[in-house]
C-alpha cells in the first residue's frame, strides 16, 4: 500500500513538473492568471508571470464608490516585477486601486520562482529514478 501511495504521489510530482516547466516558458511571453473572488469585495489572485508564480490575497473594499472619471491603461502582462526579492523570492503588503473607482484596499502578495517549484516538484521523480538505477544495477 505504502509503494502505490508513493509511486502516485511520484507521478503526480511528475506532472506537476511539467506543468510547472511549461508554464515558467510561457511567462516570459505573457500572463496566466487564476482570479478566484473569496468573499464580496475579497479576491485570490495567482499567476504566473516573468519567471514567478505570484499569488495576491486581496482585503475586503470599504467604503463607496468614487465619483468621476479616470483613464489609465492596463497593459499585459501586468505591473510584475514589483521589486525583485532574494533569488526571486518576495513577500509583499501593499494597496491597490481599482479601475471602477472603489476606495483603494490592502493586497497581500508572495512571489516564488518558477525555478524553486521545478526543483521541488522533481525530487521524487528523481529520487525515482535514483532508486531504479541502483536496484538494476544491484
Amino acid at each position: 500500500m505504502r509503494r502505490h501511495l508513493v509511486n502516485l504521489l511520484t507521478l503526480l510530482s511528475l506532472t506537476l513538473c511539467a506543468a510547472t516547466s511549461v508554464l515558467w516558458v510561457r511567462s516570459y511571453r505573457g500572463c496566466d492568471a487564476l482570479v478566484r473572488p473569496t468573499a464580496p469585495g475579497d479576491r485570490l489572485c495567482v499567476t504566473s508571470e516573468f519567471g514567478v508564480v505570484v499569488a495576491e490575497l486581496e482585503g475586503p473594499v470599504s467604503g463607496t464608490v468614487l465619483p468621476g472619471w479616470e483613464y489609465f491603461q492596463s497593459p499585459l502582462p501586468r505591473r510584475w516585477p514589483v521589486r525583485a526579492g532574494r533569488f526571486g523570492f518576495e513577500a509583499y503588503r501593499g494597496g491597490v486601486t481599482h479601475f471602477v473607482r472603489l476606495p483603494p484596499s490592502t493586497l497581500h502578495g508572495l512571489a516564488v520562482p518558477h525555478w524553486c517549484l521545478v526543483l521541488l516538484f522533481a525530487v521524487l521523480p528523481g529520487r525515482w529514478l535514483v532508486v531504479r538505477r541502483l536496484a538494476a544495477d544491484a
